[in-house]
């Protein structure tokens, strides 16, 4: 039999995990719910948590309208598993030609059971080279940016959630004109809130029943 929940447990540790934010644009999308009881409450933890955890399904999740994620080993091989810290994640926004890709990698997976009624999951990525080819930041953001997508359980509400920091265009001199005018143009867009139904569909998502 499960201890008694502690209501005034509140939902807030991976806010305070996300990077500090020092310059761009800084974005927050939440969603939550609060359960009946504590069975129900970790049983949608335990749901939200292989939601987060199974990045080839997050187009699906999210809605028609959502990006495609692939997750891939260091090498850029497609891969069906839990993701690994070091993993990359290759991305293909409804906006791209079919051949362009923008890619982060998995920096930090962070899980831990603060207390009876309290725990939460985070996955942090960076934007990034594509593996094999060390050389440009082959994402719209550059890579100062973060996003940290976390689940979190405490007392009876769970929390999915999507923090960006640090967010700029990636303009970078090696880059050829019609490369920097892309990132400039969907990167700008992603900071004034066009990337706000992908992560809310996400967030969402995560959480159905």
């Amino acid at each position: 039999m499960y201890p008694l929940v502690n209501n005034t447990t509140k939902v807030k540790a991976t806010a305070s995990k996300a990077p500090q934010q020092k310059e761009g644009s800084e974005s927050n999308i939440t969603y939550s719910r609060t359960t009946a009881s504590e069975k129900e409450c970790r049983n949608l933890y335990e749901k939200a948590r292989k939601n987060l955890l199974d990045i080839n399904r997050w187009q699906q999740i999210a809605g028609k309208l959502s990006a495609d994620f692939h997750l891939t080993d260091p090498y850029g091989n497609p891969v069906e598993r839990l993701p690994l810290q070091g993993d990359y994640i290759k991305i293909h926004l409804p906006t791209s030609s079919d051949d362009k890709f923008d890619w982060v990698r998995i920096e930090a997976i962070e899980e831990k059971n603060v207390s009876a009624d309290h725990q939460y999951i985070l996955i942090r990525v960076r934007p990034s080279d594509a593996p094999r080819h060390k050389e440009d930041t082959e994402h719209f953001f550059s890579k100062d940016a973060t996003s940290s997508f976390s689940i979190e359980r405490a007392g009876l509400k769970i929390e999915a959630a999507v923090r960006g920091r640090n967010e700029l265009p990636n303009i970078q001199e090696q880059d050829g004109l019609m490369k920097k005018l892309r990132n400039l143009v969907v990167g700008l867009t992603a900071m004034f809130g066009g990337n706000y139904p992908q992560w809310k569909g996400l967030v969402r998502g995560m959480l159905r029943k």
